[in-house]
């Protein structure tokens, strides 16, 4: 059951993160205007694959070792922090 959410939810993020990267162009990313464009997509790309996989995985933790999820939360969000920053 597990494992067929987790590959719904990366077949979504490639079928996502794809279209999104094919549409993005470099003129409309004024925020980040010293990094390439490539740079950013690919970044973007990674931040949404890395959350999905922190979010599987702590619904995986809790269901199964049954951790406190306030822990579980807490680890998430300090591991997408030092991802992104």
């Amino acid at each position: 059951m597990y494992s067929a959410i987790t590959l719904k939810a990366i077949q979504w993020v490639q079928r996502y993160t794809l279209s999104n990267w094919k549409q993005t162009s470099c003129s409309s990313s004024s925020s980040s205007s010293s990094r390439p464009c490539s740079t950013s997509s690919i970044s973007i790309v990674v931040v949404v694959v890395v959350v999905v996989v922190v979010v599987v995985v702590v619904v995986v933790v809790v269901v199964v070792v049954e951790v406190e999820v306030v822990v579980v939360v807490v680890v998430a969000v300090v591991v997408v922090v030092v991802v992104v920053v």
